[in-house]
């Protein structure tokens, strides 16, 4: 009995055609022979839709109602393609085929004339189609869409292997944790092997997990307790349970050589092809496939596609097209070996300045029309078109004040420094508290200090006794007592006076009002946010009934561009699922071996979310000093492998924090931290650590690890 979702379906060759196609590798051809109705019934309009979601439809024809003796029923031969993946809904291009109008557009695939009218039903005349088969004519089959982003589909099992797995678990039940770890094992060797076999893109993901755990089981003490010898081929009880027709068992065994090392087809990173369906010359879509995949695109690895699917394109015409005629940008802030290239919508994103700087002095039209481009795309603004110049505003360098303070108060101030420390504005060397005494010993005038404590907002210092000349006037209308001019009215007389003075100093020099200006658009500008498409992700082991929406895909997309981020979501929409798909970062190489840690207090949703998009990953508490080396430790969390999986990420009920540091290719350890609980007031502070926190990847720590 099929217990698959497709047995919904009343109609026979609809299960049949929907089933077997969604069985079909990306990229399959079914040919189906069925029921008119399909293509141009109204009611089958939601099949349709079904359809189409998931395949492509390259042609159909409709055949003469005779040409099955004694059968006089209209029947249509349909041609589909498997997209791969399914899409959010159905291509527009695809829109009259789910309206039932594709014979209205292709008339001459109809192989014969009608009579009657399809779908009018048996009360009305009868719908045939006459005439004589003699094959299939000449066609072009309908292009796919290659800009379609399809999300990958559960393939539904035929029957509920439930039972079995709990079988299975069963028979190694009462032996030892390194037995249970080692066909846990041989059950990933399984998989790796299918994916293998089948050429999928999640074989290279899958084996740079596989591969350092079988590595370092092998070299674990628990594992050399059961097989002294170091021989997987000598553990008896494991050959036993091969014998009993385990598969975990057998399939553990033949990842290793009759001497106990790794088969050759373990050993080496597996060699997956890309796919590319479009044509070998169409060097423009592999170039955007290849982006799409991977947010980057290096000259040479379009070049080796390129050259793999047949293409004979030279580099510098490639080059020469993508720049010239298709608006790609060449990456050069980064400084890394060899042509990087970004469609010129992605690389007008992000920190525009970095970018600037690193083409600006190039030689070249292409850097110079990039330069042009970017200059526009940050706006650049004038001096007179800054809304505000005062030296208290945070984007105003502290050496252009230090220059206006020697230039208009105090002559002093020549050759001293201002700088930022502690969160003050404080002279270079001289302590914050002593800023007054220096005054009085002469070294700077009591203006400078009032200077001083108006840019911290300290009224300590900022007491002035007078009013600026020429506003004693203005004075008398501000103050609530004609008779006395209270501290409040000096303050903001005094701030208004300094703002206008230094705008009137930095104005009357044109190089000094261009430097600023310069600084302000630096500080203020030259930053878009990029937006990133939802592009599904390819990650290994993580669970395929689980599907995430397309603002999670988008905020991974973005913890692996920038190396780090934040996913604030709010409550219910998904941290967890978020975060933990950020272990694809381990896939891509951008980190050794991904560590999380969370709150105490947060840890139970991510206990129950995390095992169900990601359920074969386990983590474990384990002190530093229960093993004596890095290999050890990780073979120590791995031979805990049949424990519930714990939190590879975090969530809380309120507020989510988590920040991936992701080192590209560099060997560091993806950090992903959520925040100690805030530290209520009164409660002591370490007391208040060793409640919120729990640690990970040292000492005692929780560390997620890969069984």
């Amino acid at each position: 009995m099929d217990h698959a979702r497709s047995t919904e379906l009343k109609a026979a060759y609809a299960y049949f055609m929907l089933r077997t196609q969604d069985l079909a590798a990306p990229g399959g051809i079914g040919v189906y022979v069925i029921p008119y109705g399909f293509l141009s019934g109204a009611r089958q309009r939601s099949l349709r839709e079904r359809v189409l979601l998931r395949h492509h439809l390259l042609a159909a024809f409709r055949l003469p109602s005779d040409l099955f003796p004694g059968a006089a029923i209209v029947v249509d031969v349909v041609f589909l393609r498997a997209r791969g993946g399914e899409l959010a809904a159905v291509d527009d291009s695809d829109a009259f085929i789910l309206e039932g109008r594709y014979f209205d557009e292709h008339p001459l695939h109809v192989l014969g004339r009608e009579i009657g009218k399809p779908g009018s039903g048996e009360k009305a005349f009868r719908y045939t189609v006459q005439g004589e088969f003699t094959g299939f004519p000449k066609f072009e089959p309908r292009p796919m869409c290659r800009a379609c982003v399809v999300r990958p589909y559960v393939i539904e099992e035929t029957v509920d292997r439930g039972g079995v797995v709990r079988e299975r678990e069963a028979e190694v039940a009462d032996y030892g944790e390194a037995v249970r770890t080692a066909v846990l094992l041989g059950n990933r060797v399984e998989e790796f092997a299918a994916e293998v076999g089948a050429r999928s893109r999640r074989a290279p993901g899958l084996w740079r997990e596989l591969k350092p755990d079988l590595e370092a089981f092998i070299a674990s003490s628990a594992f050399h307790a059961e097989v002294p010898s170091g021989n997987p081929h000598d553990w008896t009880v494991l050959a036993r349970l091969r014998d009993a027709d385990n598969s975990g068992a057998t399939r553990f065994l033949t990842a290793f050589t009759g001497t106990g090392e790794l088969v050759h087809w373990l050993a080496e990173e597996p060699r997956v092809e890309p796919e590319f369906r479009g044509r070998r010359d169409d060097f423009v879509a592999q170039a955007t496939e290849l982006f799409r995949r991977q947010r980057e695109l290096e000259l040479g690895q379009l070049m080796a596609l390129h050259r793999q699917l047949g293409g004979a394109t030279p580099e510098a015409r490639i080059l020469d097209v993508l720049t010239q005629e298709q608006g790609w940008m060449i990456e050069a802030a980064d400084r890394r070996p060899g042509t990087w290239l970004e469609p010129g919508d992605v690389y007008l994103t992000g920190a525009l300045w970095p970018k600037l700087d690193a083409v600006a002095d190039r030689p070249g039209p292409q850097f110079k029309k990039q330069a042009a481009a970017l200059r526009k795309r940050i706006g650049w603004v004038t001096f007179d078109d800054i809304p505000e110049v005062a030296p208290n505003l945070g984007w105003i360098p502290l050496t252009v004040v230090a220059d206006w303070l020697a230039a208009t108060i105090d002559d002093r101030m020549q050759g001293v420094r201002l700088v930022h420390k502690d969160g003050l504005v404080q002279l270079l060397g001289v302590r914050y508290e002593e800023t007054s005494e220096h005054a009085v010993k002469g070294h700077i005038s009591e203006r400078v200090v009032d200077v001083i404590g108006w840019l911290n907002h300290d009224r300590y210092l900022f007491g002035p006794k007078d009013v600026p000349p020429g506003m004693d006037e203005l004075a008398m209308k501000l103050a609530t007592d004609p008779d006395r001019i209270d501290i409040g009215v000096r303050r903001y007389l005094w701030g208004q006076h300094w703002s206008e003075s230094f705008a009137r100093w930095v104005a009357a020099d044109p190089e000094r009002a261009e430097e600023l200006a310069e600084h302000y658009n630096r500080t203020t500008r030259g930053y878009v946010a990029p937006e990133f498409e939802p592009v599904p992700l390819d990650i290994s082991r993580w669970n395929p009934e689980v599907q995430l929406h397309d603002y999670q895909l988008s905020g991974v997309w973005r913890l692996l561009k920038h190396r780090s981020g934040l996913p604030a979501f709010g409550v219910g929409l998904g941290k967890t699922f978020t975060a933990s798909a950020s272990w694809v970062a381990r896939q891509e190489w951008l980190a050794r071996s991904p560590s999380c840690s969370s709150p105490t207090r947060s840890r139970g949703s991510g206990t129950a979310t995390s095992p169900r998009v990601l359920p074969t990953i386990a983590s474990s508490s384990s002190a530093r000093s229960a093993t004596s080396s890095p290999r050890a430790r990780a073979t120590a969390a791995s031979s805990r492998g049949s424990r519930p999986a714990r939190s590879t990420a975090s969530s809380s009920s309120a507020h989510h924090h988590l920040t991936s540091r992701l080192g590209r290719r560099s060997g560091r350890e993806v950090d992903c931290v959520s925040p100690p609980t805030p530290i209520r007031p009164g409660a002591r502070p370490r007391a208040a650590r060793r409640r919120s926190s729990s640690t990970c990847s040292s000492s005692t720590r929780s560390s997620a690890r890969f069984v």
